[in-house]
Parts: C-alpha cells; structure tokens; sequence
C-alpha cells in the first residue's frame, strides 16, 4: 500500500475573481489619471463594452507570475493638468516612462520615485492595433495633486497592496520619499480610511 501526500494549490488568474479573496480596491491616481487593476468584481460595477472586450481577452489567462495585474486606465478626472486626455479610459497600460508595469503598487512606487521633467504613460487599445500615449508634466501634476483629490473627495493618491497581501493602503514612507521634495501632499498622506477603500469602489 502507498500513501501519497499531494499539496492542493488554488487556480490564480490575472484577473481577480471574488472581493476579498483575490481582488481588493486598489487604485492610484497620477495627474488625474485614475488606475486599477482589472478585476470581475470592478468590471462589474461599468456598463461599457470595452470592459467586456478586455474580460473576454483576459479572465481565463492563469497569472503568469507572482504579483502581476492587468493595470487599466478607469477614467480621467478633468484638470488643466490633463487636458487633452479628458475622454480616454478603460484601456490598459502597458508601460511608464519607458518601463514595463508590473502592478498597481511597483507603478506607484515609479511614479513616486521619478525625477524625469515628464510623465510618459503608454497604453495598449481596447480594439484594433497601435498605440496611445499620454504625456503629462510632473510638476504640474504635482502641484494638481491636492486640488484634484480635494475636489472629488479622496483622501489619498493611491490605496495598494505593496506586499500583495492584506488591506490597500497608502505607499509606505520609504517609497514617497524621494517624492517629497516635489509634492507637497506627498508627504502627509492620510492613514488608511473606510473612505478611501468606498471611493476606491467608484473609481
């Protein structure tokens, strides 16, 4: 007689499936620019069929590695910071500043951690083929930012799960230092809130 001992691992998608199990209310907000990791749970909440082109592409695809998420532009909150942009959404992102994007947290780290004069967003289209840039000023974005926030109502730039595990919360100190200097909101960010994790639901 032998006894086997085989370790049951879960499936992992790309796409989260279920709140509170593999998705959770992440988002982070650049210039305006509002993203999120897709997920059923926040597909669900659009009525757009763009979102339904990009779960038909993505929702069977098994994660290909730890950490990654399918980043998508949710919608652009209008300031003069941005204008141009003011229509552009539900397309995902594929790189910033040159660098491929992993996931929500490591593009909030990058965009913390830049010193670059601009802000370099390339994004691949929902349907057909190229390309769509969108290319902001980080000065001007971060002067925006707390006007912006205060406008709509949300308490902090960004709500991730650096770790990948637990609650969404602000980036830690470490990783907005070396933002400080240029963004004066950047370095009294608020605690985590309900508030933040509610909003986070409409973004």
């Amino acid at each position: 007689e032998i006894h086997l001992s085989i370790p049951l691992m879960p499936d992992r998608w790309l796409v989260p499936r279920y709140d509170n199990y593999d998705a959770a209310p992440e988002y982070v907000i650049v210039g305006g620019l509002v993203f999120v990791p897709l997920s059923r749970p926040w597909a669900e909440t659009k009525r757009d069929e763009r979102i339904r082109s990009l779960l038909v592409q993505k929702l069977g695809l098994p994660l290909p590695e730890e950490g990654k998420q399918a980043v998508i532009l949710s919608k652009v909150l209008a300031h003069p910071c941005n204008v141009g942009y003011h229509s552009l959404g539900l397309v995902v992102l594929e790189s910033f500043n040159s660098a491929p994007v992993h996931n929500l947290a490591q593009l909030a780290q990058a965009v913390a951690k830049s010193d670059a004069e601009l802000l370099v967003f390339e994004f691949a289209r929902t349907a057909g083929h190229g390309k769509d840039l969108v290319i902001l000023n980080r000065e001007e974005c971060n002067q925006a930012e707390e006007e912006i926030r205060t406008q709509h109502l949300i308490a902090s730039p960004c709500m991730v799960r650096e770790d990948g595990l637990g609650e969404p919360r602000p980036l830690s100190d470490t990783a907005t230092a070396a933002a400080a200097a240029s963004s004066s909101s950047a370095a009294s960010a608020p605690a985590a809130s309900a508030m933040d994790t509610e909003e986070a639901s409409k973004l």
